[in-house]
Order: C-alpha cells, then structure tokens, then sequence
C-alpha cells in the first residue's frame, strides 16, 4: 500500500530539488500534482497538498458550526471585542525572521536586539538555527544559504551570458573589469578609500540606484544608436535630392535664357520677354537660395532683371 504523506508547496519543491539536484522546470514549478507525481516515483510516497487540506479542513468546521442548534447560540454570551490599548503591541523578535520582513527592518537589527527579552532571543536563535520543530523560517541560516547560493550562480551565469556576446578575449576581459568596479570588496573594503568606504548595509540601495540608472542608459543608447543610423540616411537623402534639384534648375535656367535671347525685339512680343524674365528670375531666385543655404536674394533684388550674375 502506497503511504500518503501532506506537504506544502514549497517543501515539495525542495524536495523535488533535492531528489532531481536540479530546480523544478518553471512551466511546472508551481503544478503541485505533476510535482509530487514526479517525487513519487523515486520515494515511493503519494503526496497530498497540504494548504488544500487544511482549507478543507476550515470549511468543514465552519459549516458544523452553523448547523449547531439555535439554542445554543441564544444562551451563549456574544465575545467581548478586546479594545486594543496603545503600548500593548509587543515587538517578537524572531519574526525578523519570516519572508515578509522589509530589508530596512534588518538594517535596524541591533537597535531591535537592544530592546528584546531574553526568552525572545532564544527564540530567534533557535528558528535561525533551525532547531525549533516545524517549518524552517525564510531568513534562517539554512534557507539563507540556499538562497545565496542560487543567486550567487546566478549572477555567475549572467556574467557569462555577456561575455558570450563578444568573440575577442580582450571585450570579454573588458566585461571582467566592468564587473569587478561593482564588487562589493571594492566599494565597501578598498583600503584606499579610508573613511571614505560606503557601508555594507547602504550598498543594496546603491545597487538597486545603479540599476536604474544602467536602464535609463541602456535606453538612451538604443535611441542614439537609431538616431546614428537614421540621421546619415536623411542627410545622404537630402544631399543626392539637393543636387538633382540644383541640376534641374540650372537647366530650366539655360532654357529660358536661351528663349529670351530667341525673342523678337519688338513691342508684340514685350508681354512675352518680360513673362520669360519673371519666370528666369524665380528660378535663379530658388537656385541661390538652394546652393546658399539663406533666404535672402538680396542680389537678385539690387538687381533689376534676372539672368545679370551669369
């Protein structure tokens, strides 16, 4: 007969790591029946979720409570509600323990320590040392450990996959020196910086503002980079667009000079030259303005008639 055994989440997904020495796959690691169908086949042990169990538990014992007899309820005297006193908050120690701690709660620990009873520090040495019997606590030693472990890997794998981008030995030893400048024996125990060191206890703030930052520049440098690429293409456009409209207007020009030259000199065709002089001077108007880069065509102005500057 298979034994039945009830276990949380999370204590299944130890245990599946310690038994496979490898994490749970992400797509499953919350999947508590593929889990523990997985650890069954090596413990020979059929697990049932233990969170499932106890809410089950919990509705059971509401609904009896409701089919308890009327009676009972009318004799029974309603529970006076505990008014809370300011100053009755009573601050346990070992519940710097628990997940749920902020880290600047930590940051506060020997200020905690100084006001904490005797019996609250057994306590907390006895959960951070996992001798207490039940669940370890997430900042114990153990766990802790663990934890360090996993993220000192991790940041091991990171810095692999960056050098990774690169083929030349001299950008991947590059990688190195931009990650040791960020080594925390750098910044808080270089000797050289005396009085100047920043405390270990700020650094996790120091990162968290430097990541930040390395974002935003991470952001900032793909936007130069589009701007590098799409600024030469427009000037190159403009350039190449530029010169055939130069071109062009350099031989409508030579046209209407040689018509103008070609116009009879006389008063039935004055209407005409002068519509051909208008048209010429417009052109060589646009042109100067065009191979100048200004807007002004002073010269053309001061000058009364077109095609007088070739």
């Amino acid at each position: 007969m298979v034994k039945r055994k009830s276990i949380t989440l999370n204590d299944l997904q130890n245990l599946y790591k310690q038994l496979k020495r490898n994490a749970p796959p992400v797509a499953y690691k919350n999947n508590f029946q593929w889990l523990s169908k997985k650890v069954e086949e090596i413990t020979k042990v059929s697990y049932i979720n233990a969170t499932t169990t106890t809410t089950n538990i919990n509705n059971n014992t509401t609904n009896n409570y409701f089919m308890m007899d009327s009676r009972q309820d009318e004799t029974r005297e309603p529970a006076k509600k505990k008014v809370k006193q300011k100053g009755d908050e009573k601050h346990v120690f070992f519940s710097l323990l628990n997940k749920t701690t902020p880290y600047e709660k930590w940051i506060k620990f020997q200020k905690l320590l100084l006001v904490a009873t005797d019996e609250e520090k057994t306590e907390f040495f006895k959960r951070a040392k996992g001798l207490h019997a039940g669940k370890p606590f997430y900042y114990g030693l153990a766990k802790t450990a663990e934890r360090l472990k996993e993220k000192e890997e991790d940041m091991v794998e990171v810095v692999k996959e960056t050098k990774a981008l690169f083929l030349k030995k001299e950008l991947q030893n590059k990688i190195d020196n931009i990650v040791n400048l960020f080594r925390v024996t750098l910044l808080h125990e270089n000797p050289e910086d005396g009085d100047g060191k920043i405390p270990k206890q700020l650094l996790p703030f120091v990162y968290e503002k430097l990541s930040v930052f390395l974002k935003k520049q991470a952001s900032f440098l793909k936007e130069e980079i589009i701007m590098e690429t799409v600024k030469p293409f427009v000037q190159q456009m403009e350039t190449e667009m530029s010169n055939d409209e130069e071109t062009t207007l350099r031989k409508q020009i030579e046209v209407l000079k040689k018509d103008i030259e070609d116009c009879p000199n006389s008063e039935n065709f004055d209407v005409v030259r002068n519509k051909l002089k208008e048209e010429l001077k417009e052109k060589e108007k646009s042109l100067l303005q065009l191979t100048s880069g200004s807007s002004s065509v002073l010269a053309l102005d001061a000058i009364d008639g077109a095609s007088q500057l070739y």
